[in-house]
């Protein structure tokens, strides 16, 4: 309001109604997008685009599923990957390529949070590749290292590693030592490996000498600002076109495998997926 004078500014979300409104973006803690979601729809708000994480409890997986297969409203899940060009680009490229059989990842990030930035990687990857994990092997979160959004909240920093049906393994850290302050992801396949650095480059290499490497570069980088420009304009012109959401279901899944790491640090034991509705919330993640 005091930057842009002419905007409308409401204490009340009830009084949303006042306005014909198209879209709804929502950036609040996730324990409150259900109830928001609810909201709005009796206010008359159909289409919703949310901040990530979508939620960070099972039950709101569940909940919000159904709720959604109820009614008659639309949501997107701002995982910014999941709407740039780029990186469709770049899924499109690792569908066509002759890769053989899945071996094994890593994906590393900054210490900002497992739950905060981990479940855009596990979007990331599961868009990217479409590789289905199965069981978390493993998990190791650190109660001292993390991000704290308040006294109630904390995301803890650490390591999960999770394994497919074939038991290969996709390990995902975020731990200081690790000494990444940005994206990487590395992927290893029969015949060639994926190495993705910060979103914008994608650099493939054969195992066979005679097969010519070759690096995809992002035209427009998702860090940049035209980059975030143009992954919110396509996040918003696939609620106002009415499109089958791009992000829902990589968005729910990947909220499952960091809960999944939670309960295997807690009870440091192995996690079979998928959770059960009743699973409990160990970190109030966001």
């Amino acid at each position: 309001k005091k930057k842009i004078p002419s905007a409308k500014a409401l204490k009340n979300i009830d009084d949303l109604k006042l306005f014909n409104i198209d879209i709804c973006v929502i950036a609040t803690l996730a324990d409150s997008h259900l109830s928001l979601i609810r909201k709005l729809y009796e206010i008359g708000i159909k289409k919703i685009l949310f901040e990530k994480p979508i939620t960070n409890k099972i039950k709101d997986n569940f909940n919000l599923k159904n709720f959604l297969s109820n009614n008659d409203i639309q949501i997107e899940v701002y995982h910014p990957a999941l709407f740039s060009k780029d990186v469709a680009f770049f899924k499109k490229k690792i569908y066509e390529l002759n890769k053989g059989k899945f071996l094994k990842a890593k994906i590393f990030f900054k210490p900002n949070g497992m739950g905060n930035i981990g479940c855009h990687a596990l979007a990331t990857f599961s868009y990217l590749t479409q590789i289905q994990i199965k069981q978390i092997k493993k998990s190791k979160l650190m109660e001292s290292e993390g991000l704290k959004r308040g006294r109630n909240y904390f995301d803890p920093n650490g390591e999960i590693i999770f394994s497919t049906a074939e038991n290969k393994i996709i390990r995902l850290s975020n731990m200081k030592d690790s000494h990444s302050r940005f994206f990487k992801m590395f992927i290893e396949y029969e015949n060639l490996y994926l190495s993705l650095i910060n979103w914008d480059k994608l650099l493939i290499q054969y195992k066979n000498s005679s097969n010519q490497d070759l690096m995809l570069i992002a035209k427009l980088p998702m860090n940049s600002y035209a980059g975030r420009y143009h992954c919110l304009d396509s996040a918003i012109v696939t609620l106002l076109k009415n499109k089958k959401s791009t992000s829902l279901d990589y968005a729910i899944n990947s909220i499952e495998l960091i809960i999944g790491g939670h309960i295997s640090h807690v009870k440091n034991k192995s996690v079979l997926l998928p959770l059960d509705k009743k699973t409990p919330k160990i970190y109030n993640f966001s």
